[in-house]
């Protein structure tokens, strides 16, 4: 029945992700033991709405699986330490990298400085991102939550299941918050690193390729800070709801125009850039990522007009 799918999807959506498939069997088996008992083969939708009213709601349900309420909603407590988790690491892994660029491409670099940067850039960036992940997530659950509360619980108000449409890829998403991190601290920490590919391009005899105006570059970084920052909290979005609703693919048209825009301007700026002018090089990538944007926004936008 459509009511007891959409009753086990509510409760998959707050149990941790190596438990939820065993423990969704188990409740499925036990609701429907006791749905033909009491009614036998029936397939009248309100007769289970009465043995989902007798099992509790998803949330009631969840904390007796060890899922606790607080000022973060229980449906998305396990995504919430997820998030932490992929933050931190990429985290790591962003003031690493950044560490090992300068380390092999400059000279005179002291090891001993950059392995304490890399510990004590990491440690302040992951207690900044603690604290601003924790209040993305308090924001969420108090004005865009769709949790349940046991008194006012009906399962008539059960939340639809994900169509073809609105179904979208865990491991993207978590691909996109780790991209996200990595570009917006492994920039702001090393802004110099953009060059070292086309740097060594030059060096093997592509004189025509340009590189980037630093100063100029660091204007526009406050631009793409701000990008990271959006795509990071759209990225959470999408995990906590684990489909894309009307207002998240409406998000995504904003984001995707914002980033036509900036990368437009990037494009056009010839003081962005120092040596040649043509497209051997940024300007080439800056006009592509407008080009494929702007295909998204169009994808993104038909979606839109013809969401269920």
């Amino acid at each position: 029945m459509k009511i007891l799918d959409q009753y086990l999807y509510a409760v998959g959506r707050q149990l941790k992700r190596d438990e939820k498939e065993d423990i969704i069997k188990e409740l499925h088996s036990t609701i429907l033991d006791n749905f033909e008992d009491r009614y036998g083969k029936s397939e009248e939708e309100e007769a289970m709405i009465l043995i989902l009213k007798e099992f509790g709601s998803p949330s009631s349900i969840a904390k007796e699986y060890g899922v606790s309420r607080n000022v973060i909603s229980p449906a998305y407590v396990n995504i919430y330490f997820m998030v932490l988790k992929i933050v931190s690491l990429a985290l790591l892994g962003s003031f690493t990298i950044a560490a090992f660029i300068k380390i092999v491409t400059e000279d005179n670099v002291d090891l001993i400085l950059q392995l304490v940067n890399i510990v004590g850039n990491s440690f302040s960036g992951i207690l900044s991102s603690v604290g601003s992940v924790t209040i993305v997530f308090i924001v969420i659950s108090k004005y865009w939550s769709d949790l349940d509360f046991e008194d006012e619980w009906d399962p008539k108000h059960l939340e639809s299941l994900p169509t073809e449409n609105e179904k979208v890829s865990f491991f993207w998403s978590c691909f996109g918050i780790v991209l996200s991190v990595v570009f917006l601290f492994g920039f702001n920490y090393y802004p110099e690193m953009i060059n070292i590919p086309i740097s060594a391009l030059k060096e093997q005899g592509f004189e025509k390729m340009h590189l980037i105006n630093m100063t100029q570059f660091r204007g526009y970084l406050v631009y793409l800070n701000i990008l990271w920052i959006i795509n990071i909290i759209h990225s959470i979005l999408v995990l906590v709801k684990m489909k894309v609703t009307k207002s998240l693919r409406l998000m995504t048209i904003v984001e995707d125009l914002a980033s036509v825009g900036l990368f437009y301007i990037m494009f056009k700026d010839v003081s962005l850039y120092i040596g040649s002018m043509n497209l051997m090089g940024f300007r080439a990538f800056f006009l592509l990522f407008v080009f494929i944007q702007s295909i998204e926004v169009l994808s993104e936008s038909i979606k839109l007009l013809v969401h269920e």
